[in-house]
């Protein structure tokens, strides 16, 4: 007797469509609501807007504490938690590399970050639980704190842009995963995939052309996005096994991490620390 592919229930036997017309009918309102055996693992709730108001409420205490929201000094940012390469290495100060991710260097420096992310961020959530999105977001960060200390570890270095590139990198990756490919439209993929290349390109070519800007933030968490999400979105499935290995990728990338950080520690000296 033929059955629907997804719900079981039967089909008549003259109908060439693997799936009944309640699955047909979901399928075309959710491409993933469908995916083999189990669904995708989505978030549990929308932790994008969370991102956002964290990063917004870091500006708001710096407003608190009468730093100008437009022109922040580098000595006000430190302070607060930038990335620098004496106070990061030399000093040991490691959770520079995950606070200033949250630190912006101005009103547009943050409004550009956290409209990429609005975009990006909840299209990741799409395919990763709440858990994993934000295991996603930081390790991105952290790789971009990184490879700007290796590349230029004299210069001051804040914003969200290199957790951004980050899940770009994952969202780029995520869609064309192969387990993924029959479930998803072609011109949803497609598109996706074309948009999300033009914003990284156009963003590489616009940060190497402009000073100040951190290109090899952006390098580093582009490149830690599309390797977690390489990885890590082979098993996109919700089982306990699928959340067990996703886990495991977030720790293992994080001890990677932890070598890369000790490395550069004992690798990279300053004659003058301060």
């Amino acid at each position: 007797m033929n059955e629907c592919a997804h719900c079981h229930a039967p089909l008549d036997p003259t109908q060439t469509n693997p799936l009944c017309a309640n699955c047909q009918q979901t399928l075309e309102h959710d491409p993933l609501a469908i995916f083999p055996v189990r669904p995708v693992e989505k978030a549990a709730f929308s932790l994008t807007p969370w991102l956002i108001a964290s990063n917004v409420l870091v500006l708001g205490l710096m407003m608190y504490k009468h730093i100008s929201p437009l022109d922040p000094t580098g000595e006000q940012l430190l302070r607060l938690g930038a990335n620098w390469g004496p106070s990061t290495l030399a000093d040991g100060e490691w959770w520079r590399l995950i606070t200033s991710c949250w630190l912006h260097g101005g009103l547009i420096h943050i409004a550009s970050n956290m409209w990429c992310l609005w975009v990006f961020g909840r299209n990741c959530e799409l395919f990763y639980s709440t858990a994993d999105y934000f295991y996603l977001y930081v390790l991105a960060g952290i790789s971009s704190s990184l490879l700007s200390l290796g590349i230029h570890p004299m210069t001051l270095s804040v914003g969200a842009s290199g957790a951004v590139f980050g899940m770009a990198g994952v969202l780029l990756v995520t869609v064309n995963q192969k387990a993924l490919r029959p479930w998803l439209k072609p011109e949803v993929r497609k598109g996706v995939t074309s948009s999300t290349l033009k914003f990284t390109a156009l963003n590489l070519l616009i940060g190497a052309g402009i000073p100040f800007i951190d290109n090899a933030g952006h390098v580093g968490g582009l490149l830690a996005g599309i390797l977690l999400g390489a990885i890590m979105g082979r098993r996109l499935e919700a089982s306990p096994e699928a959340r067990f290995y996703r886990k495991m990728v977030s720790a293992v990338f994080l001890v990677a991490m932890i070598g890369i950080y000790l490395w550069l520690k004992s690798a990279v000296h300053f004659v003058d620390e301060k």
